[in-house]
């Protein structure tokens, strides 16, 4: 079986998908892009190659990489196939995209000359980024290195290049969106790289024209995205195309990218967006990041400890099984939404986002797994849901008990029972597995042996995890107690039905 090329979708041999116009390889550089990532390639490319096949926006992405050999796709000349399946709005999506919007891949250490010459090409309009979390991060260095270490320093340098190439002309500036999961990422980064600017003694001219005729956008993308095909989803993109790709991804149907933008002039230059639904163009995208962040991570981080311990692998084996569906379906409704309900987020907002991530979880396509969304398991608890714990004990005066049977099941995965080699590892019914989660140390000191009561109020007091003593929550100490109380001595899916079924206040 032959492999992706250009030459093939030029000629139309073998690749029996739908493919774009030959035409779209002639298109200009419009996109400086900042990673090879997947989330990358499932929802900006997609959005960018999708206008390009309807004759707008008309420009490729040139992508800029750190990691050396990561330019593999240029073997591909930069395309890659896009497997969509799963159910949308109750129908079932299944197709193939042949993704050609990247003109190449350029490995920053080696090719840092070529992503200047990109810098200083009137084509140019915008820049995005997934450099994750930790890559919009200050650093004291010089701009002039070849490159400069940090994302923000080779932002900066490539944007000075640009101010230099076209003496300041404000019309040169460029749209730039981070899509780094970080509060108001386009504001921070725009913060580095002014002060980054001053650290580098770089003319006021030069930090005027960066500030005001730059436009940093707050972003958000929001897509399960997989680029590791299964055997089944392999041999089901072979089928459709008939060519092998070891680049292909593969992702749900829902997508959304919330673009903070209050400017007519920047709109005008996302044009893509026209033909993107998903694509939301917005003065203020904070309802999205808070839907997003709540809604569907957070309901994730709260069913992940309940599910690993019912001994369900995948979130599509989980959602089968009635009762944990009854579970998710009543943590969501009964103490997310009600909390997280302000005057940007309407009920109305709530019950559509919940309707979607409901549908998304239930896609019978993709096999997610528990394992996955413990990576980090307490960081994540902390950053997604602590706010709305917080909120829900101080309204009601009272433990939410779906979110205290989820933090019980959560300390006891994250209870190791072995450690080699600085790494830890659990055991579930015989089970060990590994447990990636730095905060693990700290925790097995608050174990006591025998005593799960002291064991709860000890977990709970740790500030230096959780950033406030969660005993001071009212009736949440007594609630966890309970429920580790019914998962150290019962069957945990035993455990998951009684609640379900039993509506009665529980006795703590």
């Amino acid at each position: 079986m032959k492999c992706l090329s250009k030459l093939q979708v030029e000629k139309n041999e073998s690749v029996r998908a739908a493919v774009p116009d030959a035409n779209c390889f002639q298109l200009p550089e419009r996109v400086l892009q900042f990673g090879t990532g997947i989330l990358l390639r499932g929802v900006p490319d997609y959005f960018i190659d999708k206008a390009n096949k309807q004759g707008v926006f008309n420009g490729r992405i040139a992508v800029v990489t750190s990691i050396p050999g990561a330019n593999e796709l240029n073997k591909q000349d930069g395309m890659f196939c896009h497997l969509i399946r799963g159910v949308m709005q109750s129908k079932v999506v299944d197709e193939v995209v042949v993704n050609t919007s990247i003109s190449r891949v350029l490995v920053a250490n080696d090719q840092w000359n070529d992503i200047l010459e990109i810098a200083a090409s009137p084509d140019l309009d915008i820049i995005i980024s997934n450099t994750t979390e930790v890559g919009i991060t200050l650093f004291d260095e010089q701009i002039s290195e070849n490159p400069p270490h940090s994302f923000p320093g080779k932002l900066l340098s490539i944007l000075y290049k640009r101010y230099q190439t076209f003496g300041g002309d404000v019309s040169k500036g460029l749209v730039i969106i981070p899509t780094e999961l970080v509060a108001n990422n386009g504001r921070l980064l725009q913060t580095i790289c002014l002060q980054l600017a001053e650290m580098n003694n770089l003319e006021p001219a030069f930090i005027h024209w960066l500030k005001q005729h730059n436009h940093f956008c707050d972003s958000m993308v929001d897509r399960i995205v997989q680029g590791q095909l299964s055997d089944t989803h392999q041999q089901l993109l072979n089928e459709k195309i008939g060519v092998t790709d070891r680049f292909a991804i593969f992702s749900e149907p829902y997508a959304l990218w919330a673009i903070e933008v209050n400017n007519e002039a920047v709109k005008k230059r996302l044009d893509f967006a026209a033909v993107n639904s998903e694509i939301v163009l917005s003065p203020d995208i904070y309802k999205f990041g808070q839907l997003k962040l709540h809604l569907l991570n957070g309901t994730h981080t709260f069913c992940c400890g309940v599910a690993l311990l019912c001994g369900f692998e995948t979130v599509k084996e989980a959602l089968a099984d009635k009762d944990f569906y009854a579970f998710i379906h009543q943590l969501v409704y009964d103490e997310i939404v009600p909390e997280i309900l302000s005057d940007e987020i309407s009920a109305e907002d709530a019950a559509a986002f919940t309707a979607i991530v409901l549908d998304r979880i239930s896609n019978p396509f993709i096999d997610y797994y528990w394992y996955r969304t413990a990576l980090n398991f307490s960081s994540k608890m902390r950053l997604r849901n602590l706010p709305v714990m917080l909120s829900y004990t101080d309204r009601n005066g009272s433990a939410p008990q779906h979110m205290a049977m989820a933090f019980a099941a959560m300390l006891l995965y994250l209870r190791s029972s072995s450690e080699k080699n600085g790494k830890y590892y659990g055991d579930l019914a015989g089970k060990i597995y590994p447990i990636p989660d730095d905060k693990v140390p700290l925790l097995n000191t608050c174990w006591v042996n025998g005593n799960t009561k002291e064991s709860v109020r000890r977990l709970l007091g740790e500030s230096a995890v959780w950033g406030v003593d969660l005993n001071k929550l009212t009736g949440f100490t007594a609630a966890v107690t309970y429920w580790m109380h019914q998962f150290e001595t019962q069957n945990p899916r035993e455990v998951l039905a009684a609640f379900i079924h039993d509506k009665k206040p529980m006795a703590l």
